[in-house]
């Protein structure tokens, strides 16, 4: 590979499913389900993870959450319940040659590393769902720089440092 005059502040090393939690409502509605959506909402909800930077190997860990549902759509105020509960989550670990400043940190962790790890979480949520029986589901497009943002502006938001 050719000499490159780009650098990265960090790089991306290594990232697993951490958390995995499915349930579905036993009914037989649900179970001989045949994929058709079109009276079913799949919501999904994100979140960032307080991120750790381990102080000893130069590494961050940071992680996102995420919970899917599938339930049938509100028929006339009736009140339904979720067919389907997934919760997920995936932590990565990448690298820093020297722990960055502070503003760019906080960017890092809240903003592009989300943005780094949510594609390999939203093709194991749809690879799993496909396994389960739910057909070929495509999760959303989310736009994690607006999470990230939201996230990062906390008051308590801060990076955990360990040795």
């Amino acid at each position: 590979m050719a000499n490159s005059s780009l650098k990265s502040d960090f790089s991306f090393l290594s990232y697993k499913v951490d958390k995995l939690e499915m349930s579905i409502l036993q009914d037989i509605g649900v179970i001989k389900f045949d994929c058709n959506y079109d009276n079913f909402e799949w919501n999904q909800s994100i979140s960032i993870r307080k991120p750790i930077y381990f102080e000893s190997i130069k590494v961050y860990l940071c992680g996102i959450s995420s919970v899917v549902t599938l339930k049938p759509k509100k028929q006339k105020n009736k009140r339904t319940k979720a067919w389907l509960r997934l919760r997920i989550g995936m932590v990565g670990l990448f690298s820093v040659e020297d722990r960055i400043d502070e503003a760019l940190e906080r960017k890092f962790v809240s903003i592009s590393a989300p943005a780094i790890l949510f594609p390999f979480l939203r093709a194991t949520c749809a690879n799993l769902l496909a396994s389960a029986g739910f057909g070929s589901v495509v999760m959303p497009l989310i736009n994690m720089y607006k999470v990230g943002i939201s996230v990062s502006s906390k008051e308590n938001f801060a990076i955990a440092v360990k040795p």
